[in-house]
Formats: C-alpha cells, structure tokens, sequence
C-alpha cells in the first residue's frame, strides 16, 4: 500500500479519503432466481428463523 501511495503522490494523482463506517446502511438489495429464493425461505422455516436472519448468518460464514 505505501508504494501505491508514493506512486499516486509522485504523480500528482488524487487519493481518495477512506470510507468510514457511517457511510454503510447495512442494507442493499439483491435479486436471485425464484428458485434460489424459494430454496432459501425453505430452509429459513425449516431453521425456524426469518429470512433475513437465514441469509445474514450463510452470508457471514
């Protein structure tokens, strides 16, 4: 990362701040076939939990 950033000084070339936390919603929306929501809200009443919780905890694995 340091030589990328000495290589955007040495050329003049802009260097974007960071992101902080406060710019992130926590949401965003995706599409998927029917049959891979289907597939999921199976298995989330089979999980007895909600969809939302069901994709969350497979997203964070």
């Amino acid at each position: 990362m340091e030589g990328h950033l000495a290589v955007k000084l040495e050329y003049g070339d802009a260097i974007p701040e960071p992101i902080g936390e406060d710019e992130y919603s926590g949401k965003f929306n995706l599409r998927v076939p029917r049959s891979l929501h289907r597939h999921l809200v199976e298995r989330a009443a089979a999980e007895s939990v909600s969809l939302n919780q069901y994709c969350l905890y497979k997203l964070s694995r």
